[in-house]
């Protein structure tokens, strides 16, 4: 009975911390048609076009709209003009808000220079905007993707844009994913398997010795 007790304990034990454990919720420009405002279409989740950093910049609306260099699907993230380059090269940021807020976020940044394009950024920050970590890459290729992620104990919002130092270059930006700030942490990957097969074998021995009683 203890075996089998410790099987159960073994399998409920992710699901039992937090809400989720490790759960990622995805948003992407793929869950609607071409031309949709999704500003605020995704549970939890506010996006919004903006001029700036500044926590008083103005803020527009977010569509999608299709695009041959999206990574999945057809659709990629736009602005409220229907422009997909994002960057100090178009002048334009994409930001997005988390109810609850986040503790991993992960974006997809894709060049489409004829010669790739400079500094993608990926920016977390605080209730309080206080930035609380951020990642770049220098250059990507011509037509492809490179996934930037951010990490912090909060994220209340992030910011996204291409080309900072220079205000030449802008990308596309594609499939927002992030890590609730409540969510349960996800075991690692081999604790996990050990885990499961101490939770199979209790239930198989819990099973025999109640069939052999």
């Amino acid at each position: 009975m203890k075996l089998e007790m410790l099987g159960l304990v073994a399998i409920l034990l992710c699901a039992g911390a937090g809400q989720t454990c490790g759960a990622i919720i995805t948003v992407n420009p793929d869950a609607v048609a071409a031309g949709t405002v999704i500003t605020n279409f995704f549970t939890d989740v506010t996006l919004s076009t903006r001029d700036g950093l500044a926590p008083g910049s103005n803020a527009r609306d977010v569509t999608a709209e299709a695009s041959p260099l999206a990574k999945s699907g057809s659709n990629i993230f736009a602005h409220d003009s229907g422009t997909t380059a994002w960057g100090n090269g178009a002048f334009e940021f994409l930001r997005a808000d988390f109810v609850g807020g986040a503790r991993q976020v992960w974006l997809d940044f894709a060049a489409n220079g004829d010669e790739g394009d400079e500094h993608a950024q990926l920016l977390a920050f605080d209730n309080g905007g206080t930035l609380v970590d951020d990642i770049s890459a220098h250059h990507v290729d011509a037509n492809t993707f490179v996934t930037l992620s951010v990490s912090a104990p909060y994220i209340a919002y992030i910011a996204a844009y291409w080309d900072q130092p220079n205000r030449v270059s802008s990308g596309l930006l594609d499939n927002l994913r992030y890590e609730p700030a409540g969510s349960g942490h996800l075991p690692e990957p081999g604790s996990m398997v050990i885990w499961l097969m101490f939770g199979v074998l209790g239930l198989a021995i819990g099973r025999r010795r109640h069939k052999a009683a």
